[in-house]
């Protein structure tokens, strides 16, 4: 927040933050589990999130 405070820079692809992007996916996915949120119910988010993984 200190560095953009506006948060107008997306440092989702920036190599220095794929272990907080990792951590991130991985609370995300325990909240999926634990509300039975399956992604079948969104088929155009599966391709989106197979995009981002490459």
């Amino acid at each position: 927040m200190q560095n953009d405070p506006f948060e107008t820079q997306n440092l989702y692809g920036d190599p220095a933050y794929s272990a907080v992007v990792q951590q991130l996916r991985e609370k995300l996915d325990e909240q999926k589990r634990l509300y039975q949120d399956t992604d079948d119910r969104y088929p155009e988010l599966v391709q989106l999130r197979l995009d981002t993984l490459k």
